[in-house]
Order: C-alpha cells, then sequence, then structure tokens
C-alpha cells in the first residue's frame, strides 16, 4: 500500500498475489504525483484488484504495465480510503488479459454502507493506447446493486476519455452509472462478444463523442450488438456526437447485421451526425428512437441514407424526409422544405 506519499515511482515489479487484508495488489490512497510503470499484476481471485486508487489522490499514472486479475484491473474509487476527490489519473500503453473490467470507479456509495463519506468527483481521467479483453464492462463508469448506488449529484465524472485503444468484452464498452460531464472516445476499435449495447447509460451524461468508434467483428467476436448507444432508465445525453462511426466485418465473413446505431429510450438534447457508415447497420436509429431525440444536426445525417422525421431535423441540414416517404429536404426557419428538380 502506498499512503500519504508524494512524488513516487513503482517501476518493473511483479504482483503476483493480492493482499490478504484488502483484495488488492496495489492500493495507492491519500498519495500524489505517483508513476506506475513496466509492472505485472496476476491474481485470479474473485474481488483481487490490480491497481486500486482510493480518494484523495492525484496526478497518478499508470504505464507499460500488464493486468490479468480476478476484478478490476484498474479501480477509482473516490469515497474509499480518507475520502475525496481523484483527479488527474492516466493510463497509457497496458496490456488487459481476462480482467473484470479496464477500470471501474464509483464516486458515492449509499449511506447506510459508508456514512462518514460524501459524494466525491473523479476528474480528467485519459486511457489511451491499451489493448486487450476483460470479462465484464471495459468501462464501469459507476456502481449499482448489492445495496451500493451511485447518487443523484450531477457531474460525478467529468472530463473522461479514452484513446486509441482495442478493446474486447461481453458486456458494454462503457456503462455509465454515475451522473457524467464530458466524455469523449477516440480511435476505438471494439470486438463484442454478446449482444449488449456498446455504450449503455443509465445516468444522466453532458455530452459524449465518439470519433473513429469502429465496431470490429472477427471470429473471436462476432456478436451483433443490439445498438451502439444505448440510453434507459435515467439515462440521457444532453448532446451526443458521432463522427466517423461504423461497423467492420473482418475481411470475407459475413455476420448478422447490428440492429442500429441509436437505441435512445430516454431524451436526448441534441445528436450531431458525420459520417457514419451504414454497411452492416440495419437502421440509424430504433423504431421509437426518434421520438426522444429533440434536434438532431450535422451534414452526415443525409450520408446514412436513413430516413428521419422532420419534426427532430434542426434547420439548415439536407436529410431524408420519412414524412415525405424520402425526400431531399431542408428545414428553414424550422419548416420543412421539399427539395425537387427543376
Amino acid at each position: 500500500m502506498l499512503a500519504n506519499c508524494s512524488n513516487v515511482i513503482v517501476e518493473n515489479l511483479n504482483f503476483p498475489m493480492a493482499s490478504a487484508i484488502n483484495d488488492f495488489m496495489l492500493t495507492i490512497t491519500n498519495a500524489n504525483q505517483v508513476l506506475v510503470r513496466g509492472c505485472s499484476f496476476v491474481s485470479t481471485g474473485v474481488t483481487h484488484d490490480g491497481v486500486h486508487l482510493d480518494g484523495k489522490c492525484e496526478d497518478i499514472t499508470i504505464s507499460d504495465c500488464y493486468f490479468a486479475t480476478g476484478d478490476d484491473a484498474i479501480a477509482l474509487n473516490a469515497p474509499e480510503g480518507c475520502g475525496g476527490d481523484i483527479s488527474r489519473v492516466t493510463v497509457t500503453n497496458c496490456r488487459f488479459n481476462g480482467s473484470l473490467t479496464v477500470m471501474r470507479l464509483y464516486t458515492s456509495i449509499d449511506a447506510a454502507h459508508m456514512p462518514s463519506n460524501n459524494v466525491h468527483k473523479v476528474r480528467n481521467v485519459v486511457v489511451s493506447n491499451c489493448t486487450g479483453w476483460v470479462t465484464g464492462y471495459c468501462f464501469n463508469l459507476g456502481i449499482a446493486g448489492g445495496g451500493l448506488s451511485s447518487t443523484t449529484d450531477v457531474d460525478q465524472l467529468q472530463d473522461f476519455s479514452v484513446v486509441n485503444c482495442t478493446l474486447s468484452c461481453p458486456s458494454a464498452f462503457a456503462w455509465f452509472g454515475t451522473p457524467t460531464g464530458s466524455v469523449a472516445f477516440r480511435g476505438i476499435k471494439f470486438i463484442p462478444t454478446s449482444a449488449n449495447a456498446v455504450v449503455l447509460a443509465i445516468c444522466p451524461v453532458g455530452e459524449l463523442t465518439l470519433s473513429d468508434f469502429a465496431i470490429l467483428r472477427n471470429a473471436d467476436g462476432n456478436a451483433a450488438p443490439v445498438a451502439l448507444v444505448q440510453t434507459t432508465n435515467n439515462g440521457n445525453f444532453d448532446r451526443l456526437t458521432l463522427i466517423h462511426c461504423r461497423v467492420v466485418d473482418e475481411l470475407g465473413t459475413s455476420y448478422t447485421a447490428v440492429p442500429c446505431i441509436l437505441d435512445l429510450q430516454v431524451a436526448t438534447n441534441v445528436v450531431r451526425l458525420e459520417d457514419i457508415d451504414l454497411t452492416h447497420v440495419t437502421a440509424l436509429a430504433s423504431g421509437a428512437g426518434w421520438g426522444s431525440v429533440t434536434a438532431l444536426l450535422g451534414a452526415g445525417v443525409i450520408g446514412t441514407g436513413a430516413q428521419v422525421p422532420d419534426s427532430v431535423m434542426d434547420s439548415n441540414a439536407l436529410y431524408l424526409s420519412s414524412n415525405a416517404g424520402g425526400a431531399p429536404s431542408i428545414k428553414v426557419g424550422g419548416i420543412a422544405k421539399r427539395l425537387t428538380l427543376a
């Protein structure tokens, strides 16, 4: 355990078994300026985390590490330990081989279980250039079930991003179980091994951007996720932006089509689409999906070839109107206009 410390380097160490005291292989609590580099964490116990951060922690870097753990590879649990915010965590160039998650975090716990801890925040987390597979969610962003639950305070998770990663799991790539601010997934190759949604929100999310996001299917992961993005329960997006998102089947194969890109069962204020490829996708949105969208915009809407209702389109963007049998249309001042050849 690293506790009440700063300016620490943990380098080129093997952690072959979790501590009998707390089930965590390396616990970091009330610390700042810690670098964990070139280490391996291998322990198959069902409660064995690799690197476990308790609040308060700041400026933590985990790089070039290997994880094969029975529980979370990396856990950010702000209410535990001394309790406090966790800020500026960087994970890069790591390999995951059968842990439960790449990262699990939570910011609050039911008061009955931890009455001395209030709601805390996790801020500025970046995961980049990582590869591998896990047995649960890749990113479990919140906690629910078993009497533990996040509160409804807004934006407990702020500025979270995953960049240039190739990962596989049977559950969602990302599950939002805590109120969240800004999130970005860029340059992602996700290999699905079940029909679960790729991104699932059950709590409010301020802004989510998926850029250069590929559902990559091959012999190891050829499932058809129910949707790229899904909202249920109290999950909703204030702004959802999709740029260059697609489904890619391995050359020479033909798998079952993904049912839809969007399955938005709860209100979403703004959806922006740019360069969405519907090859290997049945529909842009689920049957009831457009009823939850306040405004749809982006030059990529018409490029999908999907028909959308006049009611959801923003002004000044071309689209194919489902109200007019797929006629090319544009809204001017909120009024739909059909485009015809002279």
